[in-house]
């Protein structure tokens, strides 16, 4: 399962056969902040993306004295597609010779879609920028006023467009410079496209009132910083030249972003086949 909450909230563990629950975590942030409290408590298996969310759900076991789970190695499958996708394809941009700036915001009611991103925007459309807002699919569902306030403030403006549908890459492959605040998709766009990510730091998104229990810092707090920059609420009107600078800095950053992968990330290329590996395995085991 890629569904989070087992027993907890729609889907309940069997109660007639003895199912061995296995979930996949498909995003690379930390279980104990973008998650609810007990999202994982209730699986056998957890296919891990780093070493970072096992030490988050074995710190959870220890905390609520929970059963243990078995947490494997395996990295992370949509990393890999997309990181495949960049070494197999060449897409062009248009003869534009503006620079083109792709807004990928996480949704949620204090995240940059709900608060500042209108004012992003204009800020970017000031200093000839082509920009993109690409949504997220909950965000349609949840922050439908907002984006339609969007739409209409910059309706009469050629270059910029909003993006609805997510199992488009293009926009990924065309941008010169992402920005985002708290999106898993900005992280997966770093570690594959070996780009830097201009972070506007808008509030943590936090979907579990109880996360400081578990005393590690957030894998998506902690790597901002390392893949980018991180612009405050307060200097949005430095977006221009923040942007420019990272474009300068794209170097330094190819290398140091690379590191930074294969030191969080398990098994990168290669998580398909790990995944498939253990569960031929555990299903043996279960048949013997």
């Amino acid at each position: 399962m890629t569904m989070p909450d087992l027993e907890t909230f729609h889907i309940k563990r069997s109660k007639v056969y003895p199912v061995h629950y296995v979930h996949i975590l498909h995003s690379v942030h930390s279980t104990h902040y973008a998650y609810r409290n007990t999202a994982f408590d209730n699986f056998d298996t957890i296919f891990c993306t780093g070493n970072y969310q096992i030490a988050e759900i074995q710190e959870r076991e220890k905390k609520v004295n929970h059963k243990k789970k078995e947490l494997v190695k395996i990295g992370h499958g949509t990393l890999d597609s997309l990181i495949n996708e960049v070494q197999n394809t060449n897409i062009k941009r248009n003869t534009s010779n503006n620079k083109l700036i792709l807004i990928a915001a996480s949704w949620g009611p204090n995240g940059l879609l709900e608060t500042k991103c209108q004012e992003v925007i204009r800020v970017l459309l000031d200093s000839e920028f082509d920009i993109i807002l690409r949504l997220h699919p909950m965000a349609l569902k949840k922050s439908n006023k907002s984006i339609q306030k969007i739409e209409k403030s910059f309706k009469d403006h050629s270059n910029f467009k909003l993006e609805t549908n997510i199992r488009d890459k293009k926009s990924l492959f065309l941008c010169d410079c992402m920005i985002s605040d708290w999106s898993g998709l900005a992280i997966e766009y770093a570690f594959a496209f070996e780009k830097s990510v201009l972070f506007i730091d808008t509030p943590q998104k936090i979907n579990n009132p109880d996360c400081e229990q578990i005393e590690l810092v957030a894998f998506e707090k902690e790597i901002r910083s390392q893949i980018g920059e991180i612009l405050s609420l307060s200097q949005l009107s430095l977006l221009p030249s923040k942007i420019n600078q990272l474009l300068l800095s794209q170097n330094k950053f190819k290398e140091e972003i690379k590191k930074i992968r294969e030191e969080t990330v398990f098994n990168v290329g290669n998580a398909g086949e790990q995944g498939a590996k253990y569960l031929l395995e555990l299903k043996e085991s279960l048949e013997s």
